[in-house]
């Protein structure tokens, strides 16, 4: 009985810590953090369909900041600069379907969407 409960534990684990994220340098992950499927949005374009989306990638640092992480922690600056990489080279469909948020969050906790999305 011991050894069950130690393998369904084990199982357990293995299957909550099997998620891959791929998080700014030195981001940890708190408990209040909301995961969701954005997926949902392909089964019906023209329903989710943004016509007027915007391209600022990274309108939460200034150029200060960014020349600042540039020069302080250039592993950061890589991965912010590889988002935007990722983000211009989305299509227009999927441009006008997502968010800045959305996309942020596909990119930093949903793998398997944001190489779907990559080949849409």
């Amino acid at each position: 009985m011991k050894k069950l409960f130690f393998l369904m534990l084990f199982f357990l684990m293995a299957f909550g810590y099997s998620q891959e994220y791929n998080l700014p340098p030195g981001t940890v992950l708190t408990g209040d953090v909301k995961i969701i499927d954005y997926s949902f949005k392909l089964e019906n374009i023209e329903k989710h369909t943004n016509i007027a989306y915007k391209t600022d990638y990274l309108h939460e640092f200034s150029s200060a900041e960014l020349l600042e992480m540039k020069n302080q922690s250039p592993q950061s600056y890589n991965y912010y600069m590889s988002a935007v990489k990722y983000f211009e080279s989305l299509s227009e469909t999927v441009k006008k379907l997502y968010s800045i948020d959305e996309l942020w969050h596909i990119y930093k906790f949903d793998q398997a969407l944001k190489d779907k999305l990559s080949t849409y």
